[in-house]
C-alpha cells in the first residue's frame, strides 16, 4: 500500500505541512495588526498634527512602533492565540476570523456602564491602545493611583478648592515644563492660551456634568469621545489614556456610573468571556466565580 507521505514533496513530512500552514497564518495575522496599528497611529497623528497637539501626534506615531507582544518563554505558547484575537477591531477584515477562533470576542465599539469609584487605577502602558485588544504578560500589574496623577489632583485643586488652572499641579509641574521644552500641550503656545483652553473647555464640562450627569453625546462624525478603560486578569478596572478629566468630575460630583469603552483586556480576563460565551447565562457559574455576575464587560454575554 502506498505511503500517504510518499506525494509529499521531497524534505517534507505530514507533520511538518500544519505546522508550516499554521506559521503562514500566524504571520499574516501579525502583519495585518501592524497594518492596522500603522492606519490607527496615523490617523490619530494627522489628527493631532491639524490641532498643533505635537506631543500627542509624537505619542501616537511612537506607540505604532511599540509591539507589546509576549517574549518570556512561558508566554509563547499564548503567542498564536494572542494574534488572532489582537485584530479583532472595528476597521480589520480579520474581525471575522478572530471571532470564529476565539469564542466570546467582544465589539470594539461596545460601552459598558462603569462606577466612577471603581476607578481607582490607572496603567502605567509605554504605548497607546486604540481598538480592542488583547494581551498576555504582566502589563496589567503597572498601575498607579488615579488621585494621584495631576489631572486629577488638578481637577480637585481647582474645582474644589477655588484654586486657578495656571496655579494647579498639573500646570505646574506638567505644562510648564512641556512649553519650556518648545511642546504645545493641548495646541497651547503658553500657559495663558492654554489656561483659556481649560476656561472654555474644562469648566463648561464641570458645569454640564453637574447639571446633567454623565450624558453619552454622539458627534456630528459618529465619534463618541468618552473615558477609556482596560480589563486586568481579575477583572479589575483600570484607567486607560482617554477620559480623566471627566471621571475627575464625575468623581468630584459624585456620579454613580459613567460610559467607557473598552481599550485592552488581559489574555486571562478574555478567557473568562470565552467560558461564559460558551456555557451560557446557567452553566457557566461551574467554571467562573459568581461573584462576577455583576461584572459591567459580562452583562453583554449575560443577557443573551
Amino acid at each position: 500500500m502506498k505511503s500517504p507521505a510518499a506525494d509529499l514533496p521531497a524534505g517534507t513530512s505530514a507533520s511538518s505541512t500544519p505546522r508550516r500552514r499554521l506559521a503562514v497564518l500566524t504571520l499574516f495575522l501579525f502583519a495585518t495588526r501592524k497594518l492596522a496599528d500603522l492606519y490607527c497611529g496615523l490617523r490619530y497623528a494627522i489628527r493631532f498634527c491639524r490641532l498643533g497637539q505635537w506631543w500627542n501626534a509624537a505619542k501616537c506615531l511612537r506607540s505604532v512602533l511599540d509591539d507589546p507582544r509576549p517574549h518570556a518563554p512561558r508566554d509563547r505558547r499564548f503567542y498564536e492565540r494572542y494574534l488572532r484575537v489582537q485584530d479583532a477591531r472595528r476597521r480589520d477584515p480579520t474581525r471575522r476570523i478572530v471571532s470564529a477562533v476565539i469564542e466570546g470576542v467582544a465589539r470594539p465599539d461596545k460601552v459598558i456602564w462603569v462606577a466612577a469609584a471603581d476607578l481607582t487605577w490607572k496603567t502605567k502602558l509605554p504605548w497607546t491602545l486604540y481598538f480592542n485588544d488583547i494581551l498576555p504578560g504582566d502589563w496589567d500589574l503597572q498601575v498607579r493611583l488615579v488621585d494621584g496623577t495631576n489631572k486629577h489632583r488638578s481637577v480637585a485643586q481647582h474645582f474644589r478648592d477655588g484654586v486657578p488652572w495656571e496655579r494647579t499641579d498639573i500646570f505646574v509641574n506638567r505644562y510648564a515644563k512641556h512649553i519650556a521644552r518648545g511642546l504645545r500641550p493641548r495646541g497651547a503656545r503658553t500657559l495663558d492660551e492654554l489656561r483659556e483652553f481649560y476656561e472654555l473647555h474644562v469648566d463648561p464640562l464641570h458645569e454640564s456634568i453637574r447639571r446633567r450627569g454623565f450624558v453619552l453625546a454622539v458627534h456630528p462624525d459618529g465619534t463618541v469621545d468618552i473615558p477609556h478603560v482596560h480589563i486586568a486578569r481579575d477583572g479589575r478596572l483600570l484607567l486607560g489614556d482617554n477620559g480623566n478629566h471627566r471621571l475627575a468630575i464625575a468623581r468630584l460630583l459624585n456620579v454613580r456610573r459613567i460610559p467607557c469603552f473598552v481599550r485592552a483586556r488581559h489574555l486571562e480576563w478574555q478567557r473568562v468571556r470565552t467560558l461564559v460565551a460558551r456555557h451560557g447565562p446557567d452553566r457557566c457559574w461551574r467554571f467562573v466565580d459568581p461573584a462576577l455576575a455583576t461584572h459591567p464587560d459580562l452583562a453583554d454575554l449575560l443577557a443573551r
